[in-house]
């Protein structure tokens, strides 16, 4: 299933509990999407191939590491896995100039689709694709770098498909390659 066939499909329904049917479910497990809706008047709520909840009582961003379907300190840089999702707590609008108590921003590709509360506009919610963080990567580059005979075996040792964590000790500062082989 397409990702805005998918959208379409969750858009249009009424706020509940379950939001989302077994076989909605089902399909954004199998497809990898994530679907970002709010709940209450102070949850984001992650469903589909990730579950997860974060409090942004007020709106805020919360950040969503997709390799483990957690969010994580506000802290953490964005990277391929870790995603910054904003909660627009009554500032967003539909066509009608109805204000929807939830929306959402965030650079992840995504499509939208409203939920709606007693017939009015709740929440309009976005759904995206894991892959969606990785498509958008630049075309691969080599960069060289000199390392002493243990950092080189260390390296020969990661396989396809592993990620590799750097580590600067004077900096403090660390980053992650994934695909790294």
């Amino acid at each position: 299933m397409m990702l805005k066939e998918f959208a379409q499909k969750l858009n249009g329904r009424e706020y509940s509990w379950p939001q989302f049917t077994k076989e909605e479910l089902a399909i954004a497990k199998e497809n990898g999407f994530i679907i970002v809706h709010g709940a209450s008047d102070d949850l984001m709520e992650i469903d589909g191939a990730i579950n997860d909840e974060g409090d942004c009582f007020d709106g805020g961003t919360l950040k969503l590491d997709i390799s483990d379907g957690k969010f994580v300190d506000s802290d953490e840089d964005e990277s391929f896995d870790v995603v910054a999702i904003e909660a627009l707590w009554c500032k967003g609008h539909d066509n009608k100039m109805n204000v929807i108590p939830w929306t959402y921003a965030t650079s992840v590709p995504h499509e939208k689709f409203m939920i709606y509360e007693d017939s009015k506009p709740y929440c309009q919610g976005i759904v995206f694709q894991n892959d969606a963080l990785r498509e958008s990567a630049a075309a691969p580059k080599t960069v060289e770098i000199e390392l002493n005979r243990e950092q080189f075996e260390k390296l020969k040792a990661v396989q396809h498909g592993d990620r590799a964590i750097f580590y600067c000790k004077e900096t403090k500062e660390c980053f992650t390659l994934y695909n790294a082989v």
